[in-house]
């Protein structure tokens, strides 16, 4: 750990833990604020209201309400000077310097079609409920429409909160493309002077550089007068027509970091900046520095048993000992009412149903499957409304053998990871990766593509691991398959070997003490040139001297 001095820090995102959040981002951002919180350093998170927020670790601080209101000109009919938000501050339980405040909003909690309203189910895409709500049915898995405005109204609120409540900040850590708004704000905002932050340190981490994941918008006339930002400071953050936040806030002075060694390598070096619309590229040719390190999970020492892995309320995970495993996997079947298959080999998965997480590839592979070996399927996640139609296709060939769950459910989403004999990643491209460490952890092989930061799992050893296509992945799960039903010791020793391999190396606690730790140092020392002023303005200003990369960050 660097030689420095951090006394009080505020993470700003969109997830956490098992408050709220559909991916491994809810857990980074739990991990890593209660990591900084045992190194006792004085720990605030701020983060948006949400209706299905589960409240159970928080205990409400006195006085800790605060209410202001937010300038927003979103340019609609209904515009108005601002919108409302009130703050309420909560402890964590466990923790006597960690803090986490809520930001309610009518926008956060509830969406509109007319005069009628629904709650927000979802977090950044329409659920099935909603898309029924608006009556278009292809709405499921796009993108909220209002996404933009509601990542603008969260960053305002957030720095306004941050200004006026906490005092003697050391650091600002905003985590993913959602939340990358703050340092252009803090730098560039004419609504707003946040007079006692535009010293202050910023981290952006990044946890999926894709489009979408960027928190990217098209509609760029209407950006500076929702941001309330001067027209020409827009020009540098625009990349493949949009602008782009994740440019914006490394052009403010944010000290960027990605998730994931090999993925930031893997963009630089072998063309799968590609996914990234080549932003990585763009913004290293502009001379940002992007830093990269492997991330972890929340490990919980304690809570020993059968029933506590899949009872516990507040992000950590406890290992599962493989000789258990039967115990939980009696338990998700008779969850999911999948009864006398318990010889069979279980196979499980969770995670966002996008493209890039590759669940249609899983579809065409176990339905070329059935009729040919014995096995059983249990899913869950949200996502895409043409990746959602093919698994309920494929659940319908083999309703006796498959469920496949649409609406995320964090405590089914445990019992999935507990119960399971193999867990599934077949991504198309994968930045870190943290449900493969759940899976290792809980004793649930994992069968991933070896991209990204999966290369963390050895074949044969901690898990199994192929390279190429849909064949690829065919011919792993029939050895999976194999190994289960004729080579039980080497199933056992697969699980104990993933085990220790999470427990030495991926735990927040580790990582933040080998790698993060560090980056919180060299952020404290650095400056970089902000956006340049129109006088000085210059087409290639920002451009670096030579066209070659630089050296990855790794």
């Amino acid at each position: 750990m660097s030689n420095y001095s951090l006394g009080k820090i505020v993470h700003i995102g969109r997830e956490y833990g098992d408050l709220f959040g559909v991916g491994g981002l809810r857990g980074c951002i739990a991990g890593m604020s209660k990591a900084t919180a045992r190194r006792r350093i004085e720990t605030h998170v701020v983060l948006p209201a949400h209706p299905n927020a589960r409240m159970d670790n928080l205990r409400p601080i006195n006085g800790g309400r605060v209410s202001f209101v937010v300038p927003m000109k979103t340019g609609s009919k209904e515009d108005k000077d601002g919108e409302r938000v009130n703050v309420k501050s909560y402890a964590y339980d466990g923790f006597d310097n960690l803090f986490i405040h809520i930001l309610e909003s009518d926008r956060f909690l509830y969406i509109k079609n007319g005069d009628s309203i629904c709650e927000r189910r979802g977090c950044y895409t329409y659920t099935e409920v909603e898309s029924s709500f608006f009556g278009k049915p292809e709405l499921y898995g796009e993108r909220y429409t209002d996404c933009f405005i509601y990542d603008s109204l969260f960053a305002k609120a957030a720095l306004m909160f941050v200004e006026s409540e906490l005092s003697d900040l050391d650091l600002i850590h905003c985590h993913d493309g959602h939340a990358a708004l703050p340092p252009f704000l803090v730098q560039n905002s004419k609504e707003f002077e946040f007079p006692s932050l535009k010293d202050i340190p910023m981290v952006l981490t990044l946890y999926n550089m894709a489009d979408r994941y960027r928190g990217e918008v098209d509609y760029i006339p209407a950006v500076s007068k929702i941001l309330g930002v001067d027209d020409h400071l827009l020009n540098d953050c625009v990349h493949n027509g949009q602008f782009d936040p994740v440019i914006a806030a490394g052009l403010s002075g944010a000290y960027v970091t990605v998730m994931g060694r090999n993925y930031l390598h893997e963009s630089i070096y072998c063309g799968n900046d590609a996914s990234n619309s080549w932003t990585i590229h763009k913004m290293l040719g502009m001379g940002i520095p992007i830093r990269a390190f492997d991330g972890g999970i929340e490990l919980r020492e304690t809570g020993v048993g059968v029933e506590k892995p899949t009872s516990i309320k507040d992000g950590s995970w406890s290992e599962i000992d493989p000789e258990e495993k039967p115990i939980h996997k009696t338990m998700l079947l008779n969850a999911v009412k999948i009864k006398g298959k318990n010889r069979l080999p279980l196979f499980t998965f969770v995670g966002r149903l996008s493209h890039q997480k590759g669940y249609d590839i899983m579809a065409e592979v176990f339905e070329s499957l059935l009729g040919k070996i014995d096995f059983t399927l249990v899913g869950i996640g949200s996502g895409h409304r043409s990746v959602v139609q093919r698994l309920e296709a494929l659940q319908r060939k083999a309703p006796e053998n498959i469920r496949i769950f649409t609406e995320y459910d964090s405590e089914m989403a445990r019992k999935i990871y507990a119960g399971g004999d193999f867990f599934l990643m077949p991504s198309r491209f994968e930045p870190f990766g943290t449900a493969d460490l759940i899976a290792m952890l809980s004793a649930n092989v994992p069968i991933v593509h070896a991209v990204g930061g999966l290369i963390k799992v050895t074949h044969g050893v901690t898990g199994y691991s192929y390279t190429g296509g849909p064949q690829k992945l065919l011919q792993t799960v029939l050895e999976a398959h194999e190994d289960y039903i004729n080579k039980s010791d080497r199933i056992l020793a697969i699980r104990k070997a993933g085990c220790l391999l999470v427990k030495g190396n991926y735990t927040w606690e580790k990582v933040m003490d080998m790698q993060f730790f560090d980056h919180y140092g060299a952020a404290l020392e650095f400056r970089h040139p902000v956006l340049t002023p129109p006088e000085t303005l210059t087409r290639h200003s920002m451009i670096a001297n030579d066209n070659r990369l630089p050296e990855p960050f790794c």
